[in-house]
């Protein structure tokens, strides 16, 4: 199974100063109830982004990546992570997350056959602590709200593996 990681990586263009910290994440917990047992949550929180494909953004973007992860697996090109789910928040202007919602369609869903959904309301939160030095408490989604966000919108059914369907 081709990730979409890496092309995610080449689309966007993080601040300078944020680079040498994309790869922390803020938040990480296990969660029970996956398709198959047990999967993690990563939240990559508030990412500073400047570019969005060939498009360089005058203000600061900012996006939050939640990640749920079934797992990973080593093979001889690097590791291959198995995606749950994942949650992508965004703030900026308007026409900077109509061009990244754009971008990101092409990406995961044209490209990688993903299902997405655009979501225009708030979605329940809870506080955690951070993990780094950047943020002391952090606001993230309720997982659950998402998934069931998901199986409403997308017909996401928790209890599968998707590219099992």
């Amino acid at each position: 199974m081709q990730m979409a990681s890496k092309d995610y990586d080449s689309l966007i263009g993080f601040a300078p100063e944020y680079k040498p910290m994309k790869e922390d994440f803020e938040h990480n917990e296990s969660i029970a109830g996956g398709p198959i047992g047990n999967f993690d949550l990563f939240v990559f929180y508030e990412q500073p982004i400047v570019r969005i494909g060939e498009i360089s953004l005058e203000d600061r973007f900012i996006s939050t990546s939640n990640v749920m992860l079934l797992g990973s697996e080593e093979t001889d090109e690097g590791e291959i992570w198995f995606p749950y789910m994942e949650a992508i928040e965004v703030k900026g202007e308007p026409i900077d997350v109509m061009n990244f919602s754009r971008e990101i369609y092409n990406l995961y869903v044209k490209k990688n056959r993903w299902k997405m959904h655009l979501h225009e309301t708030p979605i329940n939160r809870r506080k955690v602590r951070s993990l780094t030095d950047r943020f002391d408490c952090i606001d993230i989604l309720r997982h659950e709200e998402v998934i069931k966000l998901a199986r409403n919108k997308l017909s996401f059914d928790a209890n599968k593996i998707s590219w099992e369907n």
